[in-house]
Parts: C-alpha cells; structure tokens; sequence
C-alpha cells in the first residue's frame, strides 16, 4: 500500500508526543529522586522509549509496529489494573484503559492492518 492512512499518521504523532513527554517524566523523576532511579523512572523512561519506537514503526508503515502495538496494549492494561488494585477506583481504572482501547481500535482498522501487513486472508 503506498498511501499512509489518517489513522496510522495521528497514532504515530500522538505516541511520538506521549513518549517524548514520558521521557521528559522520566527524567524529572530521576532528578528529583534522592537516592538513586526510582522504579517509576524506569517505567515512564522505557514506556516512552518505546511509544516513541511505535510511532516510527507506525509512521514509517513498518511491519513490526503491529504486534509491538498490540504488546503495548497488553502491557498497558496490565498496569492500568494494577494501577486500580493499588488505588481502587473504577473511574480511575477507566481513565487508565483508554488509550490502550483507542490504540487497540486504530490498530484494527482494516486500512491500518493492511498498511502494516496485516490482511485477513479471505475464505
């Protein structure tokens, strides 16, 4: 496919955004830490490393960006519920689960799977 769907190029941009900025958290977060990298650093340092490497696999149409978007929606759902575990709150828990529902979504579309390599085969 030579065209780049909508959808692919405002996922990439919106990941490269939020990587950047949990990059930025990340590195807050180690300055601010008295004795030595907290485990939240290392969270929003390699979740936003690894946004930022989504939104140029999805930019650039490469094939690896799908299953690496499908492994970040695993990986953030499973801490959105230990995020309500440890909070307990199902609006909270909401809040949590959206991206990952929208990146699930927008990495379904048909045009997206195609761009990606992912055709359904036809029966």
């Amino acid at each position: 496919m030579d065209k780049r769907p909508i959808a692919i190029s405002g996922m990439a941009l919106v990941l490269a955004a939020l990587g950047a900025t949990f990059v930025l958290v990340a590195f807050g977060a180690i300055r601010v830490a008295e004795n030595g990298i907290g485990w939240m650093a290392v969270v929003f340092g390699v979740g936003g490393i690894l946004a930022i490497v989504l939104g140029y696999g999805l930019f650039t149409l490469k094939s690896w960006a799908w299953p690496l978007g499908i492994v970040m929606v695993a990986i953030s759902a499973g801490l959105a519920l230990l995020s309500v575990i440890s909070r307990g709150s199902l609006a909270w828990l909401v809040l949590s689960l959206l991206p990952a529902i929208f990146l699930l979504g927008g990495l379904a579309l048909p045009d997206v799977r195609a761009s990606l390599g992912r055709e359904r085969r036809a029966k």
